[in-house]
């Protein structure tokens, strides 16, 4: 019983990570390019649960920033440049219009629409376009 006394007491287990300046720096950037968490966690090497409790801030922050960058960019480009496609997607995302397929018309639910042409040249003139075509 008394090799259990002289055991030194603590927790098992692994020596916990520690937050850093550098990795934070590292993690901010790259949440900046978009990276996800899970390859964020590769190049720093540290699970997904000690990432987010240790570098909850950059990560968001990071997010944050490029969505800023991108969004101050296509209003630009929507805005200034009048670029179509870029007002389309700002409509899209921002105003939450949608496309909707349009419908296609077929012979049966096009109405058939008759005129009479009582004048006699503008008749042989109707029926000359209507052979040529």
């Amino acid at each position: 019983m008394a090799d259990t006394e002289s055991k030194p007491k603590g927790k098992p287990g692994r020596k916990p990570k520690q937050r850093s300046d550098e990795t934070a720096r590292m993690v901010e950037s790259m949440a900046q390019y978009g990276l996800p968490q899970d390859q964020i966690c590769a190049v720093v090497g540290m699970c997904k649960h000690t990432l987010e409790k240790l570098y909850r801030e950059e990560l968001d922050r990071g997010a944050a920033v490029a969505n800023l960058k991108v969004a101050k960019r296509l209003y630009s480009k929507a805005v200034d440049e009048g670029d179509t496609s870029a007002l389309i997607f700002w409509a899209k995302c921002r105003l939450r219009w949608k496309t909707d397929s349009p419908e296609v018309v077929t012979d049966q639910s096009v109405p058939t629409v008759k005129i009479k042409i009582e004048d006699a040249s503008a008749k042989a003139k109707v029926e000359a376009e209507d052979a040529a075509s």
